[in-house]
């Protein structure tokens, strides 16, 4: 990303840092841009974000869990959400899923598609007022949750695979990202927040569930795990609540941002003296486990462990 801009100029960027770490969701506008104020938006007013793993901040965690039903009610009011189809219900067509993303107003490109899945290109604005332009790749399932996640009895040599694919940590939605320069995409966008096969980690199971909230709404989580990537790689810090291994926190150290435990305290203030009690190789193990359920899950799907080629041919 080759973009310059002077330090001045980036006050929208700060303000989407400061209302990340007040937990506020930016609202989003069609082309993919973070607004405020009166402008239009996809997106009609802001919630709050999510803490997972109730630490003592129950006020925030108590309105943060009704965050991304609201969003999704307040949606529904539109006329592009109010016809689309339950996907996790019932098998839909391109057609469907186009229609639930119309509102992004042209900027959705269908790249591949099969039977199962198809292919998406969507481009990003992020914020006007700054040069940096992104693209956004989703892989949607064609198909019903139950049967993406048939299970083939023959294909699973023990008792363990079945035990821990009851525990699903892929996304319906799997999405991965580019930052665009000079108008094509170019260096892919990553942070620790993301899963084995690269795809983007852009909100927690319960955020987001396939079939209850809107397509555009993961898109809108999507957006705004790209803003605070940018925010990381500008001001090297991510803000908002943070979801990540032990070992990947000690790693980073980040002792000011949000603990990756999901908490609303600071690293410093929550789990990092516990961290660094446990040995390097527990730490480590936890990591390689984690990874590899996501992975055996994959295969269950029938599903690459690496950004498809639409992804990587970009």
């Amino acid at each position: 990303m080759t973009n310059a801009v002077k330090y001045d100029e980036l006050e929208p960027l700060r303000r989407f840092g400061r209302d990340s770490d007040l937990l506020i969701l930016p609202k989003i506008a069609a082309g993919g841009f973070i607004v405020s104020g009166r402008e239009a938006a996809i997106t009609n007013l802001p919630a709050k974000e999510v803490f997972e793993n109730g630490k003592p901040e129950s006020e925030g965690a108590s309105k943060a869990r009704s965050a991304a039903g609201t969003r999704a009610r307040r949606r529904t009011r539109s006329p592009a959400a109010s016809r689309t189809t339950a996907h996790a219900v019932e098998r839909v067509t391109i057609d469907d899923v186009l229609g639930e993303l119309d509102l992004y107003a042209g900027t959705v490109e269908v790249v591949s598609s099969s039977s199962r899945f198809v292919g998406l290109r969507i481009n990003v604005g992020l914020f006007r007022s700054l040069p940096y332009r992104a693209c956004l790749f989703l892989e949607v399932p064609l198909i019903s949750r139950s049967h993406l996640r048939t299970l083939d009895d023959l294909a699973l040599p023990h008792g363990y695979l079945k035990q821990a694919y009851t525990s699903a940590v892929v996304p319906d939605v799997r999405a991965w990202s580019r930052w665009v320069e000079f108008g094509q995409p170019a260096s892919a966008i990553t942070t620790h927040h993301e899963y084995p096969d690269e795809s983007m980690c852009v909100c927690m199971p319960g955020q987001w569930v396939r079939g209850r909230h809107p397509l555009i709404e993961y898109v809108d989580f999507s957006i705004v795990w790209i803003a605070k990537a940018l925010h990381l790689r500008v001001f090297d810090r991510y803000p908002g609540p943070q979801h990540y291994p032990a070992n990947r926190r000690v790693e980073r150290d980040a002792a000011d941002e949000f603990c990756g435990c999901g908490g609303a305290r600071s690293y410093a203030d929550c789990c990092r003296a516990a961290d660094l009690r446990r040995t390097s190789t527990s730490r480590m193990a936890e990591e390689f486990w984690g990874r590899r359920h996501y992975v055996n899950q994959l295969a269950m799907q029938s599903r690459t462990p690496a950004p498809p080629l639409f992804v990587s041919a970009a």
